[in-house]
């Protein structure tokens, strides 16, 4: 008994294993950037055989790596075989995309510190761009920013696609090399009969800063292209040394010059110290010593030399006006203030054609009043914020005038207007009846990539050609609204009416003889709509035509040229057109009697 129990107990155990369910699975990377070689690696349990559809191409492998032809979205099959003939299906969609192009052109040649260098990566509206490192770069998120390294810099790209979330790097390398060492060199005007003004020409080349160092325990340091005048407090000996540095801080070069100096002379500016704007001119007068008058720094002015110069000065500044007399030198200097232009950003955003144009700026000025637009077509506003109207699409120009402290700064911009497409349709048939609800709507508009149409009964579509059937009679007003890539629109409208079926009612006698209802003194058909052709005759029985109209709401009084008709049978023709059918013809016996 025993023996047998354990028996039954192992072929039980078998055949529950034998019997196991089978179940179909894998796993993959679901979005794969760049590679077209994928592994699948099989999860299936309770099977020995399996079979892959790749769509295209098949394996029997357990876990099987394909390669696929290009990128793309694919369904994988995978069927696993178990024992007794079991078997499990399942699918799966594998994304496969390309890496994003992170190509890069750039500045090949060498570059002087400072100079512009250019940075050009592959575009694509869908990338995201990120350079490191940021330093020296105009924009480290552009795909096409400026760099001004000033030294040889390895910049790194991540460009990275918006859609599939696949990204790449690429770099280049902007090299810098240093150019030219400085070279110092100064001339001095010396004086000859005792002035302790002296006045010092920079003329160094390649410099990138200068240090002056007079003699007398006083030094400065000043931007190469400046003239330096200096005072000293006595007579005497003094070597005069200017040291210049290169844009590294790297190489440097000095100049002596021995230097005597004497006795003073009298330097007189009729100017006094004076506001202006930028770009705005000032007369400077001054008179003293035998020689031509000598104005410095030689900045915006109109000559150097005289006694009357026109300045004319982009930021503060302070002038000096040099007398000399054989040799002697002496100074009187006055400030000139700039006021600045205000720093500030015109926005303004692109309409559609008879849409309103915005413009505004920021920071916004504290008085309204300083802003004065101007428009292309010379419409103009005052205020913060600016809207015009434009009636043709294309580029416009937009000048801004902002006037503070009396002094005023012209900006420009340019406003984008977009066309607007052109909503047209027609419809089959254009008069319908409830019999034949259905009607065929053409799309013809222009220059548009989107629709949406409205058919008056509560339903709207956005096909660009449809058809649609209408469930009642009545008047409907059918709108398509055409869009364009912009997103401007334009709106065609139709208004027609769903007419019921034609009925006709036409008597068979009437009594004109002013005795009987007055319904029946006149011969009158009934119509239950009005029809686009009509035409109604009657012939008496010798076949002469005694009546024709083509009013449909006529009225026959019995009579023909003014005298009363007999009593008798008339035969009457009935010609006329429904919508666009072909002209029917209804014919029939009329019996007039007194």
């Amino acid at each position: 008994m025993h023996r047998r129990y354990i028996f039954c107990l192992l072929v039980l155990l078998f055949s529950i294993k034998l019997n196991a369910q089978v179940v179909a699975d894998f796993t993959f990377t679901d979005s794969i950037c760049g590679s077209l070689d994928i592994k699948f690696t099989n999860k299936s349990s309770n099977a020995s055989t399996f079979f892959w559809f790749f769509s295209p191409g098949t394996s029997n492998l357990v876990n099987p790596t394909k390669t696929f032809l290009a990128y793309g979205n694919y369904d994988i099959t995978l069927i696993a075989f178990g024992n007794a003939s079991q078997t499990d299906t399942i699918t799966k969609t594998i994304h496969i995309f390309p890496l994003p192009n992170s190509s890069i052109t750039g500045t090949l040649a060498s570059l002087c510190p400072g100079d512009i260098g250019f940075l050009n990566a592959f575009y694509n509206s869908r990338y995201s761009y990120f350079w490191s490192p940021a330093l020296y770069l105009s924009d480290s998120t552009k795909h096409n920013p400026q760099t001004s390294a000033l030294i040889t810099t390895r910049y790194y790209l991540l460009v990275k696609d918006t859609v599939s979330n696949c990204s790449d790097t690429s770099s280049f390398e902007i090299k810098v090399k240093s150019c030219k060492p400085p070279k110092s060199s100064f001339k001095v005007l010396k004086p000859n009969c005792g002035s302790y003004i002296v006045k010092f020409v920079n003329e160094s080349s390649n410099s990138f800063g200068s240090k002056w160092y007079f003699d007398d325990g006083t030094q400065i340091l000043i931007d190469p292209s400046d003239t330096v005048i200096h005072a000293y407090s006595q007579s005497g000996i003094y070597n005069v040394s200017l040291v210049t540095i290169d844009s590294f801080g790297i190489y440097t070069d000095s100049f002596t010059y021995t230097l005597a100096i004497g006795n003073n002379v009298v330097a007189t500016l009729n100017n006094t110290d004076s506001k202006i704007c930028r770009g705005d001119s000032m007369m400077l007068t001054g008179n003293g010593g035998t020689k031509p008058l000598k104005w410095f720094p030689n900045l915006w002015i109109d000559d150097s030399i005289g006694s009357v110069v026109i300045v004319k000065p982009m930021k503060s500044t302070r002038y000096f006006l040099v007398a000399e007399d054989n040799g002697c030198y002496d100074t009187a200097s006055v400030f000139i203030s700039v006021t600045e232009y205000p720093s500030f950003t015109i926005y303004s955003d692109s309409p559609c054609i008879g849409s309103k144009a915005r413009a505004w700026i920021q920071p916004k000025p504290k008085y309204d009043t300083c802003l004065i637009w101007h428009w292309d077509d010379l419409d103009s506003s005052v205020g913060n914020y600016s809207t015009h109207i434009y009636s043709d699409s294309g580029l416009y120009s937009l000048h801004l005038k902002y006037s503070i402290d009396g002094c005023d700064t012209i900006a420009n911009t340019q406003v984008k207007v977009f066309p607007l497409p052109k909503a047209i349709f027609d419809q089959n048939p254009t008069d319908v009846f409830i019999a034949q609800p259905w009607i065929q709507f053409y799309n013809r508009s222009q220059n548009a990539s989107r629709y949406r149409w409205d058919f008056g009964d509560g339903v709207y579509l956005y096909d660009t050609s449809t058809t649609h059937m209408y469930l009642d009679t009545g008047t409907f007003t059918v709108q398509l609204v055409a869009f364009n890539q912009y997103g401007c629109s334009d709106t065609a409208n139709n208004r027609f009416t769903i007419r019921p079926e034609l009925t006709v009612y036409i008597p068979d006698a009437f009594t004109p003889n002013n005795i009987g209802p007055l319904e029946n003194e006149k011969f009158r058909i009934y119509l239950n709509q009005t029809l686009p052709e009509f035409e109604f005759t009657i012939y008496n029985k010798w076949g002469e035509r005694v009546f024709e109209t083509n009013d449909q709401n006529f009225e026959w009084d019995g009579t023909f040229k003014g005298k009363p008709c007999l009593t008798n049978s008339y035969f009457w023709i009935m010609k006329y057109r429904v919508s666009q059918e072909k002209v029917s013809n209804e014919k029939g016996i009329l019996y007039l009697f007194k």
